[in-house]
């Protein structure tokens, strides 16, 4: 393996950083020749070598660059210290940044193997396709000007799915609704669908639309979906989370009549849990786009948006402590403003009831000042066990309020939450150690939106 590794057309991977580690040290010997190693630098020079060159190497030589940096600061490190060896590894400030290092050069080198692999596996496939074109050249060198075509067609899919590729491969954002927009941007481009909906997945079954790209011509053609089992297409796509197409569900109902106006469903997932988070949804594409192309495309676009989803999950949770209140973990009052207009647009043009519960604590001013905070904190707590994972409960403007935001509720819907509140709240506070007549409640509603 050494052999094969360290060869002479590899040996430059190796040469490369202690050439830069070189010209930085004699930098620094001639211009700070106080600072031997930048050791006093905040960023240190030697970060550049590992972010510049890792990334651009093949493994494993991504991690040996990283070792030799390590290597290099380390004796650097000891040499300045003028302190025993032993003394000097067990002070950790030596060595973390030797260690982080290692870990970003490591980290940086599995990305590029993992690009190295998937782009592997992709030229694999298209290596077979014209190969496949070729082999029908030779074995046919006189074919008519149809068949022609069909084989110069299948050549474009491969050179198609090369850009998808190399487009889908960048899409990654910390932001969700930034990445659903480029996610829509992509679908637009290369499935040529005009009409195409992306549903998220908000409780249970129960399904919303995150973004659409609708022609006029097409505007209120379609029924869109609000429940996973409302459509027979999206329903499978969801049991086995796979792509399904409208092909595939007359396939397998031949003896049923299936109402349907999705062409195709592509479930999207969280790449590390599994989750589903909602659909790529096509409503209109031509039947002649309805191939093997176009799914392999939808495929690959869903599987970068899989592993980018992961980052924008992770960044909602960091916001989320910015829009949380400190005190009753509930939102705050100006995240509920926000997302209020929010809803009621999205009420408006999707045609579905909207509606706010106000609830006061009545008997506030009567409670120890002290206990006030851990009073509201209990009530913040027990309502966001009572509404469902959509709704939004927020501080109000004066300290005895809490409000309810509540998506596709009615007036019907609304005096149910009452009811399922004044029914819980006697064993919750029981449950908290409080006196039933501890916290008394009003409750005041407006139906924002109803639905026409």
């Amino acid at each position: 393996m050494t052999t094969s590794v360290f060869n002479s057309k590899n040996l430059h991977y190796v040469f490369e950083p202690l050439i830069l580690i070189g010209a930085i040290l004699l930098i620094n010997y001639n211009f700070f020749s106080s600072d031997i190693g930048f050791l006093n630098v905040s960023f240190h020079p030697f970060w550049l070598i590992i972010l510049f060159m890792v990334p651009r190497q093949k493994y494993p030589f991504g991690i040996i660059t990283a070792l030799i940096t390590a290597a290099s600061y380390f004796i650097i490190s000891y040499a300045r210290s003028g302190s025993g060896f032993i003394a000097f590894l067990s002070e950790p400030s030596n060595i973390k940044l030797t260690a982080l290092f290692i870990i970003i050069g490591y980290y940086l080198s599995l990305i590029r193997e993992n690009y190295d692999f998937e782009l592997g596996i992709l030229m694999q496939k298209n290596a077979a396709l014209e190969k496949q074109v070729n082999d029908v050249r030779e074995i046919n060198s006189g074919i008519n000007e149809e068949d022609r075509k069909n084989a110069l067609k299948i050549f474009e899919t491969s050179t198609t799915i090369k850009t998808v590729y190399n487009a889908a491969s960048s899409l990654a954002s910390f932001d969700e609704d930034e990445l659903i927009e480029s996610l829509c941007d992509l679908i637009h481009k290369f499935c040529d669908s005009k009409a195409f909906v992306l549903y998220k997945i908000v409780e249970g079954t129960k399904l919303i639309i995150a973004s659409e790209r609708i022609d006029e011509k097409y505007s209120g053609g379609f029924d869109f979906v609000a429940n996973i089992n409302d459509d027979a297409l999206i329903s499978e796509s969801y049991s086995s989370g796979k792509i399904y197409t409208m092909l595939d569900i007359i396939d397998k109902n031949m003896k049923h009549v299936v109402k349907s106006d999705v062409k195709i469903s592509c479930p999207i997932k969280f790449k590390d849990s599994g989750e589903i988070y909602g659909f790529i949804v096509l409503y209109e594409l031509e039947f002649s786009r309805m191939n093997m192309e176009t799914i392999n495309i939808i495929e690959l676009i869903a599987g970068w948006t899989e592993s980018a989803l992961i980052k924008s999950r992770q960044m909602s949770e960091v916001k989320s402590k910015n829009i949380e209140d400190d005190l009753t973990l509930a939102y705050k009052y100006d995240y509920f403003k926000k997302r209020m207009s929010e809803e009621y647009r999205r009420a408006q043009r999707y045609n579905f009831d909207l509606s706010t519960l106000l609830v006061k604590i009545t008997n506030y001013e009567s409670i120890a000042e002290q206990r006030r905070p851990e009073i509201l904190r209990l009530l913040a707590i027990f309502l966001k066990t009572i509404v469902r994972d959509v709704d939004i409960v927020s501080r109000f403007k004066d300290e005895h309020f809490l409000s309810c935001l509540l998506p596709s509720t009615d007036e019907k819907g609304v005096l149910i939450l009452i009811k399922r509140i004044n029914a819980a709240l006697p064993a919750f506070l029981k449950n908290a150690s409080l006196a039933g007549d501890s916290i008394k409640l009003d409750y005041n509603y407006k139906v924002l939106f109803h639905k026409k």
